[in-house]
């Protein structure tokens, strides 16, 4: 009795095995073009795409008819047992180390957690040891022997993904040959303080006041103040409405609060200091991002609804609500969506919106209404957007089949300057500290030139996800912590300007 049930334990291990690897296997094979996509996202495999695209599928498949067949079941399970293991290796690496983790399986085991790939994956990876076991047992082997051998396989495994994460370049930061210059600390920390959660961001900063939305809590600002550090916190209330909403974001710009959603696409707006909003925008544009330019108008970038490329808009709404869409500002180079793609602020001091390429060394002053603009340089070569490309035929969508070098990463505006939060390594810049620390260059809006770089440390070795610079004062979001920075004067001043142009700089950004 004991020994029909071991067998009967042994042969539903093989037919889940069995199920798995053959699922998976014709799961990718059937969307093969993604799968490769998905693998080129992978900070460790994409120099390795065609070998593992196909290997992976046609070593399940062998791996199920050795499973299969009596005479090869010993074969398959060792082979199971390290296939899931060097699975679990590389997906506990990537969850442990990497910033960055794309998707690379199908089927059903697409829609789970990578917390809970895991564990599948380590529950198959016991099942197999159970099942060698219950083999052995059968053919009279040592336990000794199958411990040592098991033991073997997973140390053997194991190590050849840890020595191939070690020696694969999976930095995602860009060397180019240009020089930064690096002043003694131009910004002070003054104050961190501790959110709990890392689900804010930046909504807006005016004069001495922090707003914070929530992307969890979508209903609900924290507001700091960067004097007294004290902390409130607000409930935002909009009207009854059977409106489906995908992603509702805050924008702060006082006296006013923005709450929308560009897909709906709705804009609510009220007043601070009640938090109560009612509709202002509706139906009128779809857009994917969006600033106040003053109370009566908005800008926007949205996709065109004819050549489904990214695109600028002004909507006014003062009488009645008018939208001007302007396909002229942005400058496709490939795609027109992805290479295009940046982030719209508006800054106030000069009146101009601030457009910040995320794949290209360039951003854009624009008038707000969209009838001009120009082109500044950032200090970095990279003049053209690195982007690999695939267009997935059976679903007709464009994917990213890499993961992209970005050139600038964020951006803020205070004064006569844009700061920008760079992506790409100049010349004589140790790697650790850019492994340790967010990199901001400063640029004058008034003269066109690149001044200066310093360094934002990440927080309990979260990096920096948003950042905003407000009377003197520099706020920035990592994890979840906020901290506010004092700017020095001295640096931001215009004969501080007139030094370093004096001392001279490796490459002058300018406009075009």
């Amino acid at each position: 009795m004991i020994y029909t049930f071991k067998n009967l334990f042994l042969e539903l291990i093989i037919l889940l095995y069995v199920l798995l690897f053959v699922y998976a296997a014709v799961s990718k094979f059937i969307d093969f073009e993604n799968f490769q996509v998905q693998l080129g996202q992978s900070p460790m495999l994409r120099s390795y795409v065609p070998l593992i695209s196909y290997g992976i599928p046609i070593t399940e498949l062998l791996l199920s008819a050795l499973l299969i067949t009596p005479k090869t079941r010993k074969i398959g399970l060792y082979g199971a047992f390290i296939l899931m293991t060097l699975f679990s290796t590389y997906l506990f690496i990537l969850l442990t180390f990497s910033d960055y983790i794309p998707c690379s399986c199908g089927g059903i085991l697409e829609n789970m957690s990578w917390t809970a790939h895991l564990i599948f994956n380590l529950v198959f990876v016991f099942l197999a040891v159970f099942g060698i076991r219950i083999y052995g047992i059968e053919k009279y082997l040592s336990f000794r022997k199958q411990a040592v051998q098991l033991f073997t396989y997973f140390t053997v495994s194991v190590c050849f993904i840890v020595t191939f994460y070690l020696f694969t370049n999976t930095s995602t930061i860009a060397r180019e040959k240009f020089i930064r210059h690096y002043p003694h600390h131009p910004i002070t920390q003054i104050k961190q303080i501790d959110m709990i959660h890392n689900s804010y961001y930046i909504a807006g900063f005016h004069k001495k006041t922090v707003y914070l939305g929530n992307v969890t809590a979508p209903l609900h600002a924290s507001i700091i103040d960067t004097e007294t550090y004290t902390q409130e916190n607000a409930v935002i209330r909009i009207p009854d409405t059977d409106l489906l909403f995908r992603s509702l974001r805050l924008l702060v710009a006082a006296p006013y609060f923005y709450f929308y959603d560009g897909t709906t696409p709705v804009v609510f707006r009220g007043n601070i200091n009640t938090w109560e909003a009612k509709q202002w925008i509706y139906k009128k544009a779809y857009f994917t991002h969006m600033v106040a330019v003053d109370s009566n108008a908005i800008a926007i970038k949205a996709l065109s609804s004819t050549t489904h490329e990214n695109i600028l808009g002004f909507v006014s709404a003062s009488d009645s609500v008018k939208v001007t869409l302007n396909s002229n500002i942005l400058e496709k180079q490939q795609d027109g969506v992805f290479d295009t793609d940046g982030m719209l602020l508006y800054h106030t001091n000069i009146n101009k919106l601030v457009y910040t390429y995320y794949y290209r060394n360039q951003f854009l002053l624009i008038e707000p209404t969209l009838t001009s603009f120009a082109k500044q340089n950032t200090i970095d070569n990279t003049t053209k957007s690195a982007l690999k490309i695939a267009t997935l035929s059976k679903k007709n969508v464009t994917v990213l089949a890499e993961r992209p070098k970005t050139v600038n990463k964020n951006t803020a505006t205070y004064d006569d300057y844009i700061f920008i939060h760079s992506g790409i390594m100049g010349n004589f810049e140790p790697k650790d500290t850019w492994e340790t620390s967010s990199i901001i260059d400063v640029y004058s809006i008034s003269k066109s030139t690149y001044l200066f770089s310093f360094y934002l440390p990440h927080q309990n070795k979260q990096p920096m996800s948003s950042f905003s610079i407000e009377d003197g004062k520099l706020v920035a979001i990592s994890g979840q912590y906020l901290t506010i920075y004092e700017l020095k004067k001295t640096f931001f001043e215009k004969k501080y300007e007139h030094i370093l142009q004096y001392q001279g700089n490796d490459r002058k950004p300018g406009k075009e």
